[in-house]
């Protein structure tokens, strides 16, 4: 809004010309201002896009981690003993996915 302060003393050509306040360097930093003010919000909205595609293959990945690990931890080498079997399958616990 301080850009528009300015458009206004710039039109007041007897009083701020002296000090080369004129209109048309002030409606391009005005529309400048705006531009980059645009390109920040694509930007914004291209970097949370990022972030929740990102999120989604971290849970993706995760899951086949844990299924990959399970499948490897499932069938270990004493896995002919139910006692042990039994125990491993109690120690695996979910692990809740992360806020995105």
């Amino acid at each position: 809004f301080r850009l528009t302060d300015m458009m206004g003393l710039a039109q007041w050509e007897e009083r701020f010309e002296d000090i080369g306040l004129e209109l048309e360097y002030v409606e391009g930093l005005k529309r400048a201002a705006e531009l980059l003010l645009l390109k920040g919000q694509e930007t914004l909205v291209w970097v949370q896009d990022a972030r929740a595609n990102f999120a989604a293959y971290t849970v993706w990945l995760q899951g086949v981690v844990r299924k990959q690990n399970l499948q490897e931890y499932l069938h270990s080498p004493d896995e002919d003993d139910p006692v042990k079997r039994r125990q491993r399958q109690q120690k695996l616990k979910p692990v809740p996915a992360p806020d995105i």
